[in-house]
């Protein structure tokens, strides 16, 4: 009878060991598990113009930098004196990215073909424009730069 209890004893020892030892995750298994929680579609710093702030909270860094395009580019509409002899009201969609190395990059522009039609230079012109733009930094996501990308709505409306 003894060598039974014994033997049930080592069982009963042998198979809680396991519920005892350290799980220790490997640096893969970790990275994984991390990547998991990260929201990539979210970025914890907006870039930044200059005279943006960076102790600024997140809403008022995107209000601050959605600003000073939408002010560049309507300069830079104003400075061509683009006249037609057609009725305009466009709404142009302009999908922009900023590279992590702060490149900016005009992917797409959209928009009714009429205000292609009557301003053939528009696109150029906007392509052109993105060479005065100020200097911005990147998006930051976790403390690294990362790049971004955004649609810019530009209205066009001729009277």
């Amino acid at each position: 009878m003894k060598p039974c209890v014994f033997l049930l004893f080592l069982a009963v020892l042998w198979s809680s060991c396991d519920n005892f030892l350290n799980q220790k995750k490997t640096s893969d298994e970790f990275l994984v598990e991390e990547l998991k929680t990260i929201n990539w579609n979210e970025v914890d710093t907006y870039p930044l113009f200059s005279d943006c702030d960076e102790r600024e909270t997140k809403i008022n860094q995107q209000s601050c930098f959605e600003t000073t395009l939408h002010n560049h580019f309507n300069e830079f509409i104003h400075k061509q004196e683009l006249v037609s002899s057609v009725l305009i009201d466009d709404t142009l969609l302009i999908h922009l990215s900023i590279s992590k190395d702060s490149e900016f990059l005009i992917t797409e522009i959209l928009g009714d073909s009429l205000t292609f039609d009557t301003f053939p230079n528009l696109q150029n012109q906007l392509y052109e424009s993105m060479a005065s733009l100020p200097k911005v930094s990147p998006a930051l996501k976790r403390g690294v730069p990362v790049s971004t990308k955004f649609v810019l709505p530009l209205v066009i409306k001729t009277e």
